[in-house]
């Protein structure tokens, strides 16, 4: 469990909830859902105008009664947010949160000006998350609104800080997350979350009671008189086809006098509680929409349009408003875009067909556009900011114990605690192992093409930018990098990225190598480097450990040892089954005399597997007895060369060379005697994996595999690289049967109680969240 479970919800406003209006709405609608999170303790904190404040403690206490009253609801006046008493209002909230307990939980932030509270209340307390509920760009609203240059300035740059310190961002429509994605940050997806302005459908058997003509089409005007909002052309639209206009407000004595323009048994003003409001839709044919072809609209998802569709109502638009373009786009029978379709002629077709439209709409919003639909969806985000957020990265993504060793991590961590992505370098390709690994588990991949092996400063450089990019469009809570390169990188970029955990696992230290001391002396000091910037440093065995600190690489505080670990049901359900890539090769391995002696291993052709060695035991063995024959499973750059050395012997007819194996397991099973020859390794994985189907290991004795292989006990371990040392150890294996037999078991069992998967990743989990 996390140590601060975030189980305390804060609904946080900053706007005017003591009036009906479309804010009220969301905030209503939202508070429906939220009310059935049991899981939580819900508080509602709104600050409001202080003149709001004084003359509506009716509405205070009406409010009061609508929620749930499993919330705690406390409302309070506010300062001018144009003065700097705004901050008498931030630190007001700062000590309630403190006073209450409230400093480790989510805020759900209702407005900008809320969210900017939030931010600076999450300086205090880094264990607050806040959502930002995004429901319009304030910077464009000021501009509309003709509020001076500095308000509408102020109000971008409020936008961007919110923007970029909250832990997650609901728009109210695609088009403001476009926008946002375009204009202000790079954002990962899983931090950014459409939620339209819905309804609440309830059913009334009460209708209520307005003179209205009965001859007329009546259309409704559901809004204020802000300029984006369209009250001029909607006059117009009413006059010039003789509609009756009911205009549902609650702003009835400003709304007045830009009606005046209709006859007076044209239009009917009313104000009603914004519960009430689907009943008096009811009571209309048509809902308009018909808004300024601005900024401030095309990002837009105004609630009327569900409460319209709700009532039954056929929305009249002009197709200014992204979201409700396309919906109405791709069902006609939802709406009219005025602007493509002449009106008067879709009259006559309506009065003929009135039934089904009203039918259809009401039904749409019913599956579409109500709060219930998207309960799930609300409580996965509060969940989401629940999870710690982890990338791994490698250098690349050629198949081999790192790939298999972050797979494995990935792919086994809890995903109601972890959010996991992985990066790596490579060969850009699909059908690449490592990606088809993590697509199968549903793990996110990212490909980073200028990271590489090999030491280049130009494109060294341009790799550690494009982490940072990575890093803060993401937001990770861990960086967990592996291997030289992507560890001294990532953990770069990730301190330029102010990443508080950053983690480094060593797959064996290069500098270990038999490489030129010039070479040597660089990796040290890489590792040192690099050391510096990292939380913690993972090492895969003991040795491994004592040799950072015998080369002074980090102190003794930062190194943890934790030895890998193998899903033994998993590799013995596996050796049970083969597949088509397996055909080729069993069809060789029959052809071999039955009394043959099969010595493998799995290795990628690289120089620290040292094949070269292998090769050689291989033609001096076959001297001493004709019935051996020898498998290598891998790929890699040394293929040809070790490919023409087996040739260069006069081996082929002993030896077969196989691709990388997905299932490499039912032919591992088939080995006599499994022989590693490596001159570096940290841990490899393919002792655990032939100790598990219990195939006699010969290997040479480094240190890391010292821990896992105890001579004569649970292998047999040859102190040199010299050929002729290997001989007498892999004939004596393959001849006493009982003692090899008996080696197996016991490395099994040790196996079965040290290098589990399930103790590995357990162990990771406890530092990942200390």
């Amino acid at each position: 469990m996390n140590k601060y479970p975030q189980s305390k919800l804060i609904i946080l406003s900053y706007g005017d909830i003591l009036y009906e209006n479309g804010y009220k709405t969301r905030l209503m609608g939202e508070m429906s859902l939220i009310q059935k999170y049991a899981r939580y303790q819900k508080y509602l904190i709104s600050f409001e105008k202080k003149d709001s404040y004084r003359r509506n403690q009716s509405r205070i206490k009406k409010l009061t009664k609508e929620l749930s009253p499993q919330i705690k609801c406390h409302i309070f006046p506010r300062q001018n947010r144009w003065q700097f008493d705004f901050f008498r209002d931030i630190n007001f909230f700062i000590n309630l949160l403190q006073q209450k307990n409230l400093t480790a939980g989510i805020i759900h932030a209702q407005s900008l000006y809320a969210c900017y509270m939030a931010i600076w209340a999450k300086q205090k307390f880094p264990h607050l998350k806040v959502i930002f509920d995004m429901h319009g760009l304030a910077a464009a609203e000021s501009k509309v609104s003709n509020h001076n240059l500095l308000v509408g300035l102020a109000n971008r740059y409020i936008e961007q800080i919110c923007l970029h310190k909250s832990d997650h961002i609901i728009t109210t429509s695609n088009g403001l997350l476009d926008y946002i994605k375009k204009n202000y940050i790079n954002i990962s997806p899983d931090q950014i979350s459409v939620l339209p302005c819905l309804t609440t459908i309830k059913s009334s058997t009460d209708r209520p009671k307005l003179k209205l003509p009965t001859k007329q089409f009546i259309a409704c005007y559901l809004g204020g008189v802000q300029p984006w909002q369209g009250l001029p052309d909607v006059v117009n639209f009413v006059k010039k086809h003789h509609l009756y206009l009911l205009c549902i407000t609650n702003q009835p004595e400003h709304i007045n006098p830009h009606l005046q323009p209709l006859a007076a048994d044209q239009y009917q003003i009313i104000s009603i509680a914004h519960d009430q409001v689907q009943d008096y839709l009811s009571l209309c044919d048509f809902g308009l929409l018909l808004r300024p072809a601005d900024l401030l609209n095309q990002i837009s998802f105004p609630t009327k349009f569900a409460e319209y569709l709700s009532a039954g109502l056929l929305v009249i638009h002009n197709g200014t408003i992204h979201d409700i373009n396309q919906i109405i786009t791709s069902n006609p029978k939802l709406g009219i875009n005025i602007s493509k379709k002449k009106f008067s002629k879709f009259l006559s077709l309506y009065k003929k067909n009135q039934a089904p439209y009203r039918q259809t709409t009401k039904k749409f919003a019913q599956q579409n556009l109500v709060w219930s639909k998207y309960k799930l969806k609300l409580h996965n985000i509060y969940q989401n900011l629940n999870k710690t957020k982890i990338l791994y990265l490698l250098t690349t993504n050629f198949w081999g114990g790192a790939q298999k060793y972050v797979t494995d991590l990935a792919g086994h961590l809890d995903p109601d605690q972890y959010i996991v992505h992985v990066a790596s370098g490579g060969e850009d390709n699909p059908g690449n192992r490592l990606r088809l690994t993590l697509d199968k588990n549903q793990i996110t991949y990212f490909y980073l093409p200028r990271l590489i092996r090999r030491i280049n400063p130009i494109t060294n450089t341009l790799s550690i930018f494009d982490l940072i990019k990575l890093f803060k469009t993401h937001r990770y809570n861990i960086v967990h990098a592996n291997s030289s390169m992507a560890g001294f990188v990532g953990r770069l970029a990730a301190k330029f990225t102010g990443i508080k955990k950053i983690y480094y696992t060593c797959h064996g230290w290069v500098f270990n190598e038999k490489i030129h001391f010039l070479r040597r002396s660089l990796f040290q000091s890489i590792e040192k480097i690099g050391a510096g910037w990292s939380t913690k440093i993972f090492c895969l065995s003991e040795a491994d450990c004592q040799t950072a600190l015998t080369n002074n690489i980090s102190r003794q505080d930062k190194l943890s040892t934790i030895p890998l670990g193998v899903n033994i049901d998993q590799i013995q359900k596996q050796s049970q089954v083969t597949q088509p890539e397996h055909r080729k090769i069993l069809k060789t391995i029959n052809n071999w005399p039955k009394d043959k002696i099969i010595v493998g291993t799995i290795a990628n052709f690289f120089p620290s597997k040292n094949l070269e060695l292998f090769t050689k035991i291989a033609g001096q063995l076959i001297q001493t007895n004709p019935h051996y024959r020898f498998i290598i499973i891998g790929h890699g750059i040394l293929f040809n060369q070790i490919k023409l050395q087996i040739h260069t012997q006069n081996l082929q007819k002993y030896f077969l060379l196989t691709k990388k194996l997905n299932n490499p397991y039912p032919i591992l099973k088939l080995f006599d005697t499994f022989l590693l020859t490596s001159t570096k390794e940290g841990f490899p994985y393919t002792l655990l994996e032939a100790g598990v189907l219990r195939i006699p290991i010969v290997s040479t004795g480094l240190d890391g595999i010292k821990e896992l292989i105890t001579h004569q006990k649970t292998g047999f371990l040859v102190s040199s690289f010299d050929s002729t040392d290997f001989i007498p150890v892999i004939n004596h294996v393959t001849k006493n049967l009982k003692l090899s037999r008996q080696n197996s078991d016991n490395l099994f069992q040790k196996i079965a109680k040290q290098h589990t998967l399930r103790q590995m990743i357990r162990k990771y989990c406890q530092i990942y969240e200390g």
